[in-house]
């Protein structure tokens, strides 16, 4: 059951990310994407204002509030290049959803959010 109630977390996560991206939430970075690559100090303020927004619409709770975003990596990212953001919660009472990791296309555009980083 706990399994359950995890993966539901995740997937209200993920969709609250895709809803705020718009349209381009739905963009994969296969080779397909719109812009020329983003630069690493974009993509962590993309990062800090998804996180914000969460916090804002109630998604994720107020101890998530400001908290600083890691240095964005380049990954592979839904079958082609991308980036991928965490956030560490020290306060989050359910130590397995203490992280918060933020996937975006290798252009910049939100693609998902997870407690898992898969």
């Amino acid at each position: 059951m706990l399994g359950n109630l995890a993966k539901a977390s995740n997937l209200r996560l993920l969709l609250a990310v895709c809803w705020l991206g718009g349209a381009s939430a739905f963009a994969h970075p296969g080779g397909h994407s719109f812009g020329p690559p983003a630069k690493p100090e974009d993509i962590k303020v993309r990062a800090a204002d998804v996180l914000s927004t969460l916090v804002e619409r109630k998604k994720l709770d107020e101890t998530w509030k400001g908290l600083p975003t890691s240095e964005p990596v380049k990954t592979d990212v839904g079958g082609g290049e991308g980036w991928i953001v965490s956030v560490k919660n020290p306060q989050a009472t359910d130590k397995e959803k203490a992280t918060v990791y933020f996937f975006f296309s290798i252009d910049g555009q939100p693609l998902g959010a997870n407690h898992t980083g898969k």
